[in-house]
């Protein structure tokens, strides 16, 4: 499963709104939603190589959350579908007093091997 399928996949079972980097900005047919929400970015690649080729990429993934309140039981339910799947995490939050929103970010590392991709055709 390609890394982009693969956030879908996980995202999509929050049940919350969710988007790669960031939602649109509203416009007079869209608005963004409300909180919570979720974004995520791919930060980068940390590669394994074997014989002289990328064995297996190991992207480097950050979760946002956003939340206008502290909210246990949100975090819980990310940290739960994350922990079912054995995605190791780590987890930051801060409070964005220009958004009045909490933010928390996950880190975590997806990878994807070249057998993975063989086994599905």
């Amino acid at each position: 499963m390609r890394v982009g399928e693969k956030m879908n996949d996980l995202l999509s079972r929050t049940g919350l709104p969710y988007a790669f980097n960031s939602f649109p900005t509203q416009t007079a047919n869209y608005k963004p939603p409300d909180p919570p929400f979720i974004t995520y970015i791919v930060e980068g690649t940390d590669n394994f190589f074997a014989d002289g080729k990328v064995y297996a990429v190991v992207y480097d993934i950050g979760i946002e959350l956003y939340t206008s309140r502290y909210d246990p039981n949100t975090e819980a339910a990310v940290e739960k579908i994350l922990d079912d799947e054995e995605i190791p995490w780590d987890k930051e939050s801060e409070w964005i007093e220009k958004e009045k929103m909490y933010q928390i970010t996950y880190d975590i590392t997806v990878l994807e091997r070249e057998e993975d991709e063989d086994e599905q055709e």
